[in-house]
């Protein structure tokens, strides 16, 4: 009998010591999982109202008691698009419409041309980076502007990329002034991953663009963060079809591959269906490469 309880002893620390080793095998990946993101999705409505209100200064900002808006991307060819930004609650933001956002606020009809809108009707999606010394909020904000009877065609839904940083007892805001979506509504991904191996993630949009009549894509804004300086590296189509006919090419980030040119060059692998105008017979794969041309914007 004693013999047998040794023996069961025996088993029971053979067994504790190989769930140590998993466990502290899966820390150390887990580990490297976040240290390679070095972002987190911030969910503290305190927080998430302080970094709008540093966005979007000189406005009164909160929850929308209202029926929500339908954000669903209107049908593509052959394709459903993702809502990024899905489940995010909508918030009222009223006042101070900025100088980017002027003709959006503002609509085609007579009565809308004699006023100024101000309130936005919005959703955020908010990560928030440190690195020991400071805290830098990465803020997608998607939005439009309520009350309008006629919408220009292309002003209705904008999406704005914010960066936002304490300085002392102010905040340092840096943002894309252009809105990432155009002519259309969607953001199809919005992302942060580590493309030139340093540990911190750059930021990821895409977002739909049509043009009058027959063409339309997504594409990925790339941005970098540097001292909580927004930086714009890149600008590539992702999917592009032609609304009567086709589609005529989708592109995929080679994360892996851009982390191994660290990050000098930005790799796609493409899937290439045919022009504007005809289908190939069969799809072409096609690997190609963007260079980052770094340019702040601010």
């Amino acid at each position: 009998m004693c013999r047998l309880e040794a023996m069961f002893d025996v088993a029971r620390v053979i067994v504790h010591r190989r769930l140590k080793c998993i466990l502290v095998a899966t820390c150390l990946i887990l580990s490297g999982v976040l240290a390679a993101s070095c972002a987190e999705l911030v969910t503290n409505e305190v927080v998430r109202i302080e970094v709008l209100r540093a966005a979007f200064p000189q406005t009164k900002i909160s929850v929308s008691q209202k029926k929500p808006l339908d954000w669903k991307a209107s049908p593509w060819p052959g394709h459903d698009l993702t809502d990024a930004l899905s489940g995010e609650k909508e918030y009222d933001v009223v006042g101070n419409v900025d100088k980017s956002e002027e003709t959006w606020a503002t609509g085609v009809s007579e009565a809308d041309m004699n006023n100024m809108h101000e309130t936005r009707r919005l959703r955020v999606r908010v990560y928030e980076m440190s690195n020991g010394r400071s805290t830098t909020y990465i803020a997608l904000a998607h939005y439009t502007f309520v009350g309008i009877q006629d919408h220009s065609f292309c002003c209705e839904y904008f999406a704005r990329l914010c960066v936002v940083s304490r300085q002392g007892t102010s905040w340092n805001v840096q943002r894309s002034n252009d809105s990432l979506v155009n002519r259309a509504k969607t953001i199809r991904s919005f992302q942060l991953i580590d493309l030139d191996g340093d540990g911190r993630g750059e930021v990821l949009v895409e977002a739909e663009n049509t043009a009058t009549g027959y063409r339309r894509w997504i594409t990925m804004n790339i941005f970098g963060i540097d001292s909580g300086t927004l930086i714009k590296l890149a600008e590539v189509d992702t999917l592009s079809t032609n609304d009567a006919i086709h589609t005529q090419y989708s592109r995929e980030l080679d994360a892996a591959r851009t982390r191994g040119a660290a990050g000098k060059s930005i790799f796609f692998r493409s899937t290439v269906y045919g022009t504007e105008h005809k289908q190939y017979s069969k799809p072409r794969i096609v690997e190609d490469a963007v260079i980052p041309s770094p340019k702040k914007l601010n």
